[in-house]
This record gives C-alpha cells, structure tokens and sequence, in this order.
C-alpha cells in the first residue's frame, strides 16, 4: 500500500516514462527535457525528476532493479511496481478536474498514452 497516494504531476510524468520500461534517473530526464517529445509539453528538471523517483520508490510506486556501472557514476535503474501501473492507468484514464489543467496535464495525459501506444 502506498505510504501517500496522491502523486504530482511531475510524479506521474516520471511514472508515466517508467511504464515504457526500466530506467535511470538521467534518461528519464532526458526524455523530460525540453527537446524531448514529452518535454515539449511538460519540461522536469533533473533535480525534480531524482525527488520524484525518490517519492515514488518511498510510495510503492517504483523500486530499484539494478545499479549500472560505466565511466561515470554509478547509475540506479528503476521500473515501475505493479502498484505504479495500476496508479499510472487510473492516472491516465482519469479525465482532468479543472479547465486549467487542459494545457500541461490532459497534453501530458495524451502524449504518455500515445508512446505507450493507446
């Protein structure tokens, strides 16, 4: 059971990159920078997106698979718990509550359900 059930934006965007599969903090925010097909519609920086992987970890939501080793720093890969796909699919198929949110959350909604191919 997740310790706080209410997830960020920023938690879920994270969330929604580890539904595509495993992965480490530097390319999850890669795939959150400005450049990036997600990031054109919501930006992370890579500090929020280490907080974020912390908070989902501490919740049930992710866990840590792995630890990379290459040139630099180590590199801890995560994937999403069967807790997190459950929360990210509800997440996803929950319309958004206030007009406000159409232009960050409903976008990021439809680009994360587009690259997971729904």
């Amino acid at each position: 059971m997740p310790a706080d059930p209410v997830l960020s934006v920023t938690e879920h965007a994270v969330l929604g990159i580890l539904g595509g599969g495993p992965s480490h903090g530097f390319a999850i925010s890669k795939q959150l920078d400005a450049d990036s097909e997600v990031g054109k519609v919501f930006t992370v920086p890579r500090t929020l997106v280490y907080r974020a992987l912390g908070r989902l970890v501490e919740g049930g939501y992710a866990r840590q698979v792995t630890t990379e080793k290459r040139g630099g720093p180590k590199r801890v890969v995560h994937e999403a718990t069967a807790e997190g796909d459950r929360e990210l699919r509800h997440w996803l198929a929950v319309p958004v509550g206030h007009i406000r949110d159409l232009r960050i959350e409903f976008l990021l909604k439809l680009t994360l359900l587009r690259r997971a191919g729904d």
